[in-house]
């Protein structure tokens, strides 16, 4: 679970790029690293590997994400992750699945493209942050603090287990997230 220190200036050297499976369910396992931090650290690699496929599967309610697709005019259009596609964990998070996954949890993301390209999903100023880079918008992995984060955060979804009080998510406050919504 070591990462690759961030040299850039803007990150200061305190942020790191932490590896995820290259699965089909990368987005996921990024999430999975970013909400429960040391616990998924010290699993094994196929429990890591479980937990992010379990996090899909909790996340990705067919109904709600059809209706989801239906309220955005995206549902049966070609391109589109469909919902008899969304829970299979070979299949790649699109912009669809994203901003569905930002809705459900109620969790904000900003995904890093290269240095002057990124996404950013806001769906409450008050709710947690996780930062991702797209790899040659192929491969997810988060970027997080080289230090777990200790404040109180929850997610939307109550089928999920009570998030650690160690985890990578980031506060609304913190300066990267302010200088990343520029």
């Amino acid at each position: 679970m070591n990462g690759q220190i961030l040299r850039a200036e803007e990150f200061g050297g305190e942020w790191k790029r932490v590896y995820t499976y290259g699965d089909g369910s990368c987005f996921f396992h990024s999430l999975a690293i970013v909400l429960f931090g040391q616990v998924y650290a010290d699993a094994t690699k196929k429990d890591q590997i479980e937990v992010g496929h379990q996090l899909r599967n909790v996340i990705v309610d067919e109904e709600e994400y059809t209706n989801f697709l239906k309220a955005q005019g995206f549902l049966s259009v070609p391109g589109v992750v469909q919902p008899h596609e969304a829970g299979n964990v070979t299949t790649h998070a699109d912009e669809a699945l994203i901003n569905f996954t930002a809705k459900r949890l109620h969790l904000n993301l900003c995904i890093l493209v290269s240095p002057t390209e990124k996404y950013v999903r806001e769906v409450d100023e008050e709710a947690p942050w996780a930062v991702l880079a797209w790899i040659k918008r192929f491969h997810f992995e988060p970027i997080v603090y080289q230090e777990l984060s200790s404040f109180t955060a929850e997610t939307g979804l109550e089928e999920l287990p009570e998030l650690p009080k160690k985890h990578y998510l980031v506060e609304p406050t913190d300066p990267m997230i302010v200088w990343l919504k520029k």
